[in-house]
């Protein structure tokens, strides 16, 4: 999956460890729709990698997408699951 993702989104392609960061210990973790979680990781400061993920279902971890973004703004909206103490 990884490598579909990063030809889709040739600008993700260096950042794996810091995709499964994002799942494994993020900065944030919203609630995403159809049971799916978004892992956030400041990569640089106000830089963000946005992991969306499914670890609900069977198929457990399966990896939606990956972004990288400068504004959360846009997840404002949405549930937080779980903040890092910082």
């Amino acid at each position: 999956r990884w490598k579909i993702i990063a030809e889709a989104h040739p600008e993700v392609a260096q950042y794996l460890n810091d995709t499964l960061e994002a799942i494994e210990n993020p900065d944030i973790v919203y609630a995403g729709n159809e049971e799916r979680s978004i892992g956030v990781k400041e990569i640089e400061r106000g830089k963000f990698l946005i992991v969306i993920y499914d670890e609900k279902s069977n198929k457990s971890g399966h990896l939606i997408t990956v972004f990288i973004t400068r504004n959360l703004i846009q997840f404002d909206d949405l549930k937080i699951l779980w903040k890092k103490d910082i």
